[in-house]
């Protein structure tokens, strides 16, 4: 794919060693670019309970599972606010912070339930990069690679 040449060689070195990326890259859809971001976003915040496993093996949009994502997502930002007027205050690195990496995480399994299309692509990838990601890292590599993908597809 002639976008990929932009890539920096850990772009390509991360390419080669992970399976499911290099699927992508190899037949880039939506419907890839928005599995591998959602499972990114899932593992990296931490979401491991039943909503987020069926999300992420939903097949097709679900209107209802969405609705309780938002729910979830809503307590989550609720629960932060409440934390955050506590001693330790706001900031990433904080107990609050760490319920909105989660609640942003949410939403965007929440937004991965939409339609396999370009829209729904960027606002999972969006929020992806609001997780705390090493800049150097495979996951911050992957979401990048991801974003050169899904522009390729809405040229």
């Amino acid at each position: 794919m002639d976008s990929l040449i932009f890539l920096e060689p850990e772009h390509h070195e991360l390419i080669g060693r992970d399976q499911a990326l290099a699927a992508v890259v190899a037949a880039p859809t939506y419907a890839g670019i928005i599995a591998l971001a959602a499972r990114l976003i899932v593992r990296v915040a931490g979401l491991d309970d039943d909503l987020s496993r069926t999300a992420l093996t939903a097949t097709a949009p679900d209107e209802d599972l969405r609705r309780r994502l938002a729910e979830r997502a809503d307590a989550l930002r609720a629960e932060a606010a409440a934390v955050a007027s506590g001693p330790t205050g706001p900031g990433w690195d904080s107990p609050a912070g760490r319920l909105l990496i989660r609640e942003q995480a949410v939403r965007g399994l929440g937004h991965a339930l939409g339609p396999a299309d370009g829209k729904t692509a960027r606002a999972v990838i969006r929020s992806g990069r609001t997780l705390r990601l090493d800049e150097d890292g495979d996951d911050f590599l992957t979401l990048e690679v991801l974003f050169v993908l899904d522009d390729r597809l809405g040229r």
